[in-house]
């Protein structure tokens, strides 16, 4: 088995997704517009109308994946959604409700593209009547395997305008997007055969190398601000975790005091002030927090598996969504920072691993395995809800980053 092969296994671990009962409770829609009334946080019924047909069905898929929504036929939802075209990269978005129908919000929203401002017109309608922000316009970075070769890729949500970045001929892992989302980071390994970290601007196609040192050179991450990448480098033993400069310049140790083991999947708290990582100091990877300036690392008692890694800390709210292993498979689990507590997200056959946060704090896009595929889903950790994404002829994609270019 190659070294490459190796490493590819072990960023595969993943988790079947199974629904499970969470509570929901009435709250206040936020007071941005002239809206004043409540929402389930479970699921609330609503109409999507557009003049575009292809805008209309674009937006009931959208729409799909957010567990607190349940889309219905015009005219019988809590709200209606109307959002047609204003231009070429414009929409008017009208939300109404009651019966009849009276217009609370009515706003023209831009894009980048017609489909760009439709979806942001998606994400002001889940603003104006959750509170929360929506998801839809973001942009995804993947993985796609072909035989003995990897390749990065970008993508709307919808999978409606992929770009491939990489063709490397090689395994192409990891991808990570910068906060503004204009530049990608990921471990190769076509220039000498072992992982070493590159970075590509998408404005400009330029592609650097951020970290190519004797050893392993993976799990690059920006920080929250863009200014600093957290990466694992082994030039001086085994994996540890080190901070540099946006471009990868002073690489600085981070994880002080644990050379003896194996430290991997670093990523940032909102703030960019800790960092949490995956080590095996205890003899099995579990999940531990340090400081982004260096330090001991302290072990999070998630107490519910002998094997946790992958960790994905919520940019929202005070939790940690990862990867655990548990009855001779894998399961997505969030661990509550306040309460010290774990609990499953998912359950079943099957695998989902992989977890990354969408920016609403709400729902994650991981990677389903299955009978020898890999696709890509959001979950709502707040209602269990599910729902695959439509990659169309894209196959064996694993291993998404989400972020919402703004």
């Amino acid at each position: 088995m190659t070294v490459a092969t190796r490493f590819f296994r072990y960023l595969s671990l993943s988790a079947l997704f199974f629904a499970a009962p969470f509570a929901v409770h009435a709250q206040p829609v936020l007071q941005g517009g002239e809206i004043r009334a409540t929402y389930d946080a479970g699921t609330k019924p609503i109409s999507v109308v557009s003049s575009n047909a292809d805008l209309a069905g674009l937006l009931e898929v959208a729409f799909s994946t957010h567990g607190g929504f349940r889309v219905v036929r015009a005219g019988e939802g809590t709200f209606t959604f109307t959002i047609d075209p204003a231009g070429t990269n414009a929409v008017t978005l009208k939300i109404q409700s009651g019966r009849p129908l009276v217009t609370q919000l009515q706003e023209t929203v831009r894009g980048n593209s017609l489909q760009d401002a439709a979806l942001r017109a998606a994400d002001l309608a889940v603003l104006r009547t959750t509170g929360k922000p929506g998801y839809f316009a973001g942009k995804l970075a993947f993985a796609t395997e072909d035989g003995k070769r990897q390749e990065i890729y970008t993508s709307d949500l919808f999978f409606r305008n992929v770009k491939r970045l990489t063709q490397d001929g090689s395994y192409s892992q990891h991808p990570r997007w910068s906060p503004d989302g204009r530049k990608i980071l990921y471990t190769g390994y076509y220039r000498t055969g072992f992982p070493d970290i590159f970075m590509i601007d998408l404005d400009t196609g330029r592609r650097v190398t951020v970290a190519g040192y004797k050893g392993t050179n993976t799990g690059a991450v920006f920080s929250p601000s863009g200014q600093a990448i957290a990466m694992v480098l082994s030039s001086t033993g085994s994996p540890e975790v080190y901070v540099s400069g946006p471009e990868g310049q002073r690489p600085q140790l981070v994880t002080q005091g644990t050379s003896r083991s194996v430290e991997s999947d670093p990523d940032w708290s909102p703030d960019g002030s800790k960092l949490v990582l995956t080590s095996d100091q205890l003899g099995g990877p579990q999940l531990f927090v340090v400081s982004a300036r260096g330090g001991r690392p302290s072990r999070l008692p998630t107490n519910i598996s002998g094997y946790c890694t992958e960790p994905a800390w919520n940019p929202l709210a005070n939790n940690i969504a990862f990867t655990a292993s548990t009855r001779g498979g894998y399961q997505v689990a969030l661990y509550d920072l306040a309460s010290r507590k774990s609990q499953f997200v998912t359950s079943g056959g099957g695998s989902y691993s992989q977890p990354r946060w969408l920016n609403d704090g709400r729902h994650l896009v991981a990677t389903l395995s299955t009978r020898g595929q890999q696709t890509l889903w959001i979950i709502d950790t707040e209602t269990g809800k599910k729902t695959k994404l439509p990659s169309g002829r894209l196959t064996n994609i694993s291993q998404p980053d989400f972020v919402y270019p703004q």
